[in-house]
C-alpha cells in the first residue's frame, strides 16, 4: 500500500468508505473501554498541545490568547475523562494509505476510547490545511461537508449517543488547537506548513482559521453539517 494521493484526502472516496463508521461499531463498548482507556495519551497532548494554545496564539499576536488558551486547557481536561468509542487518534493524512480502492489507516499508537470529536476535528483541520496549502479551499470544504454526512449517515441511529451540542463545539476547539499546533507549534515539522514562515499566506491563513475556530467553536465550516 501506499500514502494516500491528495486527490484521495481530497476528494469522496475517503468518506464513501466509512472510515469514520468506527464510532458508531465501538459506542459504549465496555470491553475496548477497558482495554484502550490510554489516559497518558490524552496527558501527553494535554501537555504538548491544549495547554499551550495560549502560548501559539500570543505568538499570533491574538489579544484574547490568554482566553483562547484557557479554553482549550479545558478542552484537554475533559478528554481525560471516561469516553464514548474506540478513537483512531491520529487521524491524518499520513495514516492513510491506499491500495486500488481500498482505504487503511496505521499508526494506531494513539488510539483511545475516547470522544470522536478529537479524530473528526483532527481530519478536518488537516484537510483544510491541505485545501490552502494547495490553493484549493474550496475543494477542501466541499470534501469536508460531504465527509460528515456520509458519517452521520453511517453512524445512523447511534448518532445522538456520540454527538451533541458540546461534543460539535469540543471538535471546533479541537480544529483550531491542531491548526495553530502545526502553524506555532512543535508540530510544523513534517506538517503542511513545514517550512513556511509567519509571512507566507498559508500560515496567515491556517492562524487565522484556528483562532477563528477557537473563538467560535460551532461555527467551523464543515462542523455545522453535523448539527445543523
Amino acid at each position: 500500500m501506499r500514502q494516500a494521493p491528495v486527490a484521495v484526502i481530497l476528494g469522496s472516496s475517503f468518506s464513501e468508505q466509512g472510515v469514520l463508521a468506527l464510532h458508531a461499531r465501538t459506542l459504549h463498548a465496555p470491553r475496548l473501554k477497558a482495554r484502550f482507556r490510554n489516559v497518558d495519551v490524552q496527558r501527553t497532548r494535554l501537555a504538548s498541545q491544549y495547554a499551550q494554545v495560549g502560548t501559539f496564539a500570543a505568538s499570533a499576536g491574538a489579544e484574547d490568547a490568554a482566553r483562547l488558551g484557557a479554553e482549550a486547557t479545558k478542552l484537554g481536561e475533559r478528554l481525560l475523562l471516561a469516553g464514548r468509542c474506540l478513537v483512531m487518534g491520529d487521524l491524518w493524512p499520513a495514516s492513510v494509505l491506499v491500495r486500488g480502492s481500498t482505504l487503511g489507516l496505521i499508526d494506531w499508537e494513539l488510539a483511545t476510547f475516547g470522544q470522536p470529536a478529537q479524530d473528526v476535528a483532527h481530519l478536518l483541520a488537516h484537510i483544510v490545511m491541505l485545501g490552502v496549502v494547495r490553493a484549493q479551499e474550496g475543494r477542501a470544504e466541499r470534501a469536508s461537508e460531504a465527509l460528515l454526512k456520509t458519517y452521520r449517515a453511517a453512524a445512523s441511529e447511534r448518532f445522538p449517543a456520540l454527538w451533541d451540542e458540546q461534543a460539535v463545539r469540543d471538535a471546533g476547539l479541537h480544529f483550531g488547537s491542531e491548526l495553530l499546533a502545526r502553524a506555532w507549534g512543535p508540530f510544523q515539522a513534517g506538517g503542511p506548513l513545514s517550512g513556511q514562515g509567519a509571512s507566507a499566506y498559508a500560515h496567515r491563513q491556517v492562524t487565522e482559521l484556528g483562532l477563528s475556530a477557537l473563538r467560535a467553536p460551532r461555527d467551523v465550516s464543515g462542523l455545522r453539517t453535523l448539527w445543523d
